[in-house]
């Protein structure tokens, strides 16, 4: 009897310890496809109706060179129309039904098979600075958030998860030690593919740029030209040939609400996305609020809590800061990322609702990678004691 429990414990640890590439990999495959099976069976909801069922130009992908002309949605009897400019979002969802036809279930497949690969990418990416287990763990919490179910389940939210897909990957080949000139067209390419599945792409150019400066500074000259040449080309194809702007039109309350309005949600804002991250306890869809007034439970409560955190921040920055030149820089990556992710949403350029779960899938990143940095430190710490 001792002898069998002493194999069934030798054969569970097998599966951790040593913790290979390949092994991480499949738990996470595994773990996504457990946890998100469900959705997978959901219907057609909300904006899939005008970005899918309704607009005739995704139906067919013969239309390819179309969609870098036109907006994402049908608008009346038009398809094509609308003030979003997502070209690489709409070619998927089009191959998507060209294949499949209206069948919800392969859109959800492909949007979990992406989302798996983001968070198999985010753990390589983490491995390259943390330890293995460490880094595996923190893809895990990606992988199944709760914060993140919208980006994953709702079809047409996965303009998230491709705008992440390209930018994560050109920072993955960042990472080598020598970046030559075929990779850096290429990490352009991919960042042009970002921009071009949703504006919010722009945070991958300019993180790629703060990795650069970071780490390959003697690139950083042709990596800012490069960078360059990729805003010229998207502005080209959004605003020359698409002809679409930024909106002007009153779609929603935080829209039509005054400047100072805005900045008195911003406390509000902020702590909802960080107090949903840490008590994922209640998940809406489509908030529209506005704070007027600066009372104590909509204004003092969120402002005291955003400040607190903000300062934790910080203090665990600069703790990670003092240890060594390579927490320094990692540091400094990870606390510009989930600042500038926050920063362009928190309603200083309004935007089309209050608050929305889909818009952490990128500050996250930064917020897991500091937490990362700062348990290893503990961990290294307590092992040397």
């Amino acid at each position: 009897m001792p002898h069998e429990q002493h194999e069934e414990e030798w054969s569970i640890k097998q599966y951790f310890v040593p913790l290979t590439f390949t092994k991480a990999i499949t738990f996470i495959i595994l773990i996504g496809l457990t946890v998100y099976f469900n959705s997978l069976f959901n219907g057609f909801v909300g904006d899939d109706n005008g970005q899918i069922l309704d607009n005739q130009l995704v139906h067919s992908v013969s239309n390819f060179f179309a969609f870098f002309s036109s907006g994402s949605f049908s608008g009346g009897n038009s398809a094509g129309a609308g003030i979003y400019y997502k070209p690489v979002f709409s070619i998927v969802l089009s191959s998507i039904y060209s294949t499949f036809g209206p069948v919800p279930f392969f859109f959800h497949l492909t949007q979990l098979l992406l989302h798996i690969v983001n968070a198999s990418l985010v753990f390589y990416l983490f491995s390259r600075i943390l330890r293995r287990h460490l880094a595996l763990v923190l893809a895990l919490i990606f992988l199944v958030h709760p914060i993140n179910s919208e980006s994953v389940i709702y079809i047409s939210d996965m303009q998230e998860i491709l705008f992440f897909f390209f930018g994560i990957l050109s920072l993955v080949i960042s990472t080598k030690k020598t970046i030559s000139i075929r990779s850096t067209i290429l990490i352009q390419v991919l960042l042009l593919l970002s921009l071009l599945s949703k504006e919010t792409g722009i945070l991958f150019l300019f993180i790629s740029i703060i990795y650069t400066y970071l780490f390959h500074r003697k690139n950083l000259n042709m990596y800012l030209l490069s960078s360059i040449f990729v805003i010229l080309l998207y502005s080209i194809l959004r605003f020359m040939i698409a002809g679409i702007y930024f909106n002007n039109n009153i779609l929603n309350p935080i829209m039509d609400a005054t400047l100072a309005e805005r900045f008195l949600s911003i406390p509000a804002i902020f702590s909802y996305y960080v107090s949903t991250f840490f008590f994922p306890k209640e998940l809406l869809f489509n908030q529209q609020w506005v704070i007027k007034f600066a009372d104590t439970t909509n204004f003092i409560m969120p402002l005291f809590v955003s400040l607190l955190f903000i300062v934790a921040l910080f203090w665990g920055a600069s703790i990670l800061i003092k240890i060594d030149k390579q927490y320094k820089s990692y540091t400094i990556l990870f606390v510009i990322w989930f600042l500038s992710g926050m920063l362009l949403h928190v309603q200083i350029f309004p935007l089309d609702a209050t608050v929305a779960d889909r818009w952490f899938y990128f500050p996250i990143i930064g917020l897991l990678g500091i937490i990362g940095l700062l348990a290893q430190h503990i961990y290294l710490h307590w092992k040397l004691k």
